[in-house]
């Protein structure tokens, strides 16, 4: 190991605004949530975002020149997105790339049809020491009394937001934590993080606009 990294008392599980996500919805939720123990399933749930979480976290480590690390060391695993590359990763660097992780689904009951999706987490402590916010999702319901309102929807999400970013900061100086970092999908998200204190890393913003599916990775000083 490279040394030891504060992982504390404090539950990942304290970075989700449940009561927030349960006051704005009004509606029964269930939230199915994983912790470390049960990264095995973790990284089949949402194998595209884990495997994307590893691969951002491995190009920090290249980039700052954190260790060494020879890419065709880990080519066929990143060939074939093998999510078990992650073992790999902390073989190489000597210590865990993944020092703790949380998922958490949220849904509300569907009524005979499949269940509506309100929330998704996929947060992790990852190596040097920064939490890693790789997946974040809000939604509101169709029966909600927000449904078909813009600006209400907008303000729900937002606020649910901001209410999250607090959470994970806060959690994460309780960690020790060097960076809060956070994987931006929609121009929308990038200006609310913008504003929120953090600051994009890599390609520019724009470019979100022209090539959908791309991510902006941010980054805030904790």
């Amino acid at each position: 190991m490279r040394g030891a990294v504060e992982i504390g008392t404090a539950s990942m599980n304290a970075i989700l605004p449940k009561e927030e996500i349960l006051n704005w919805i009004d509606q029964h939720v269930i939230f199915e949530e994983y912790t470390l123990k049960d990264i095995d399933r973790i990284k089949h749930i949402n194998a595209e975002r884990f495997f994307r979480l590893i691969m951002n976290t491995v190009q920090r480590i290249i980039e700052f020149d954190l260790y060494p690390i020879n890419r065709a060391d880990i080519g066929g695993c990143v060939e074939c997105r093998d999510p078990d590359i992650y073992k790999k990763i902390s073989r190489i660097i000597g210590d865990e790339v993944i020092k703790d992780i949380y998922y958490a689904r949220g849904e509300v009951p569907g009524n005979g049809k499949e269940n509506e999706l309100v929330s998704e987490l996929l947060a992790a402590q990852v190596y040097p020491n920064n939490l890693y916010l790789a997946a974040v999702e809000f939604a509101i319901p169709e029966r909600s009394g927000l449904q078909g309102s813009r600006t209400g929807q907008e303000k729900a999400t937002e606020t649910l937001f901001c209410r999250l970013i607090g959470n994970a900061a806060g959690f994460g100086r309780s960690r020790a934590c060097n960076y809060l970092l956070f994987s931006a999908r929609a121009l929308s998200q990038v200006e609310l993080f913008e504003r929120c204190g953090f600051m994009a890393e890599g390609p520019a913003p724009d470019r979100l606009a022209a090539n959908p599916g791309r991510e902006i990775l941010m980054t805030c000083k904790l």
